[in-house]
Protein backbone atom coordinates (compact mmCIF):
# COMPACT_ATOMS: atom_id res chain seq x y z
CA UNK A 1 0.00 0.00 0.00
CA UNK A 2 1.12 3.34 -0.93
CA UNK A 3 2.31 6.01 1.79
CA UNK A 4 0.86 9.18 1.55
CA UNK A 5 1.14 12.42 3.92
CA UNK A 6 -0.59 15.46 3.03
CA UNK A 7 1.12 18.88 4.97
CA UNK A 8 -0.85 22.38 4.70
CA UNK A 9 1.23 25.25 4.61
CA UNK A 10 -1.07 28.08 4.27
CA UNK A 11 -3.92 28.08 2.03
CA UNK A 12 -1.93 24.97 0.16
CA UNK A 13 -2.32 21.34 0.58
CA UNK A 14 0.64 18.95 -0.43
CA UNK A 15 0.07 15.59 -1.09
CA UNK A 16 3.44 13.75 -0.59
CA UNK A 17 3.55 10.18 -2.16
CA UNK A 18 5.83 7.39 -1.54
CA UNK A 19 7.38 6.51 -5.06
CA UNK A 20 6.91 2.82 -7.01
CA UNK A 21 9.58 0.94 -7.32
CA UNK A 22 9.96 1.71 -11.09
CA UNK A 23 10.82 4.99 -9.82
CA UNK A 24 13.93 3.55 -7.92
CA UNK A 25 14.55 0.85 -11.16
CA UNK A 26 14.87 4.05 -13.62
CA UNK A 27 17.32 5.97 -11.72
CA UNK A 28 19.24 3.14 -11.20
CA UNK A 29 19.25 1.66 -14.56
CA UNK A 30 20.00 4.89 -16.22
CA UNK A 31 22.55 5.99 -13.50
CA UNK A 32 25.29 5.76 -16.10
CA UNK A 33 23.87 8.49 -18.02
CA UNK A 34 26.77 11.47 -17.26
CA UNK A 35 24.82 14.46 -18.24
CA UNK A 36 23.49 16.63 -15.13
CA UNK A 37 20.49 17.94 -17.57
CA UNK A 38 19.20 13.96 -17.83
CA UNK A 39 19.93 13.45 -13.80
CA UNK A 40 17.91 16.83 -13.05
CA UNK A 41 15.22 15.82 -15.71
CA UNK A 42 14.76 12.95 -13.78
CA UNK A 43 14.82 14.27 -10.79
CA UNK A 44 11.97 16.59 -11.21
CA UNK A 45 9.89 13.50 -12.73
CA UNK A 46 10.13 11.68 -8.92
CA UNK A 47 9.65 15.37 -7.81
CA UNK A 48 6.25 15.21 -9.86
CA UNK A 49 5.69 11.53 -9.26
CA UNK A 50 5.75 12.43 -4.79
CA UNK A 51 4.57 15.83 -5.18
CA UNK A 52 2.51 16.71 -8.58
CA UNK A 53 1.03 19.99 -6.93
CA UNK A 54 4.95 20.77 -6.30
CA UNK A 55 5.81 23.06 -9.48
CA UNK A 56 9.02 24.54 -9.80
CA UNK A 57 7.04 27.64 -9.74
CA UNK A 58 5.13 27.07 -6.34
CA UNK A 59 8.88 25.95 -4.65
CA UNK A 60 10.52 29.08 -6.23
CA UNK A 61 7.33 30.67 -4.06
CA UNK A 62 7.79 29.04 -0.75
CA UNK A 63 10.07 30.32 2.18
CA UNK A 64 13.23 27.94 3.02
CA UNK A 65 10.88 26.36 6.01
CA UNK A 66 8.18 25.43 4.29
CA UNK A 67 10.34 23.44 1.64
CA UNK A 68 12.41 21.93 4.93
CA UNK A 69 8.75 20.60 6.01
CA UNK A 70 8.42 19.11 2.66
CA UNK A 71 11.34 17.56 2.59
CA UNK A 72 10.86 16.21 6.05
CA UNK A 73 7.35 15.04 4.55
CA UNK A 74 8.90 13.62 1.28
CA UNK A 75 11.41 11.12 3.54
CA UNK A 76 9.26 10.25 5.68
CA UNK A 77 6.86 8.69 2.90
CA UNK A 78 10.04 7.34 0.78
CA UNK A 79 12.37 6.28 4.00
CA UNK A 80 12.60 2.88 1.70
CA UNK A 81 13.34 4.44 -1.63
CA UNK A 82 16.09 6.77 -0.34
CA UNK A 83 17.67 4.21 1.96
CA UNK A 84 17.66 2.39 -1.31
CA UNK A 85 19.63 5.35 -3.07
CA UNK A 86 21.77 5.72 -0.77
CA UNK A 87 23.00 2.45 0.38
CA UNK A 88 23.63 2.90 -4.00
CA UNK A 89 25.65 6.22 -3.55
CA UNK A 90 22.66 7.53 -6.31
CA UNK A 91 21.99 10.09 -3.45
CA UNK A 92 25.28 12.62 -3.64
CA UNK A 93 24.56 12.19 -7.20
CA UNK A 94 21.31 13.69 -6.77
CA UNK A 95 21.93 16.16 -4.79
CA UNK A 96 24.68 17.48 -6.92
CA UNK A 97 22.76 17.60 -9.67
CA UNK A 98 19.99 19.46 -8.22
CA UNK A 99 22.16 22.35 -6.72
CA UNK A 100 23.37 24.15 -9.85
CA UNK A 101 19.83 24.48 -10.94
CA UNK A 102 18.68 25.47 -8.03
CA UNK A 103 21.22 27.71 -7.40
CA UNK A 104 20.53 29.34 -10.47
CA UNK A 105 16.83 29.49 -9.62
CA UNK A 106 17.69 31.15 -5.99
CA UNK A 107 20.00 33.84 -7.56
CA UNK A 108 17.62 35.25 -10.37
CA UNK A 109 15.10 35.19 -7.51
CA UNK A 110 17.41 36.80 -5.61
CA UNK A 111 18.40 39.37 -8.33
CA UNK A 112 14.85 40.01 -8.59
CA UNK A 113 14.28 41.07 -4.98
CA UNK A 114 17.17 43.22 -4.97
CA UNK A 115 16.25 45.07 -8.14
CA UNK A 116 12.72 45.89 -6.55
CA UNK A 117 14.11 46.96 -3.28
CA UNK A 118 16.50 48.95 -5.37
CA UNK A 119 13.78 50.73 -7.40
CA UNK A 120 11.71 51.41 -4.27
CA UNK A 121 14.26 53.41 -2.25
CA UNK A 122 14.53 56.90 -2.62
CA UNK A 123 17.47 58.62 -4.67
CA UNK A 124 20.95 58.89 -3.41
CA UNK A 125 21.32 62.75 -4.18
CA UNK A 126 16.98 62.95 -2.30
CA UNK A 127 17.53 66.33 -0.03
CA UNK A 128 14.30 65.34 1.80
CA UNK A 129 16.35 63.25 4.65
CA UNK A 130 18.76 65.10 6.77
CA UNK A 131 19.17 67.95 8.63
CA UNK A 132 18.30 71.41 8.07
CA UNK A 133 20.72 73.41 10.25
CA UNK A 134 20.39 77.53 9.25
CA UNK A 135 22.56 80.05 10.50
CA UNK A 136 20.87 82.02 13.59
CA UNK A 137 21.62 85.73 15.10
Amino acid sequence: MQKIKTIQIGSRSFTLKELPVRAVWDLVNNEQQEAAVNMVDRCLDLLRMACPELTQEVLMDLYPSEVEELWQGFQEVNAAFLGVVRRIGLIDILIDSLKPVMMAEFGKAMLTLTDASATSLPPATDQSFGTTDTASS
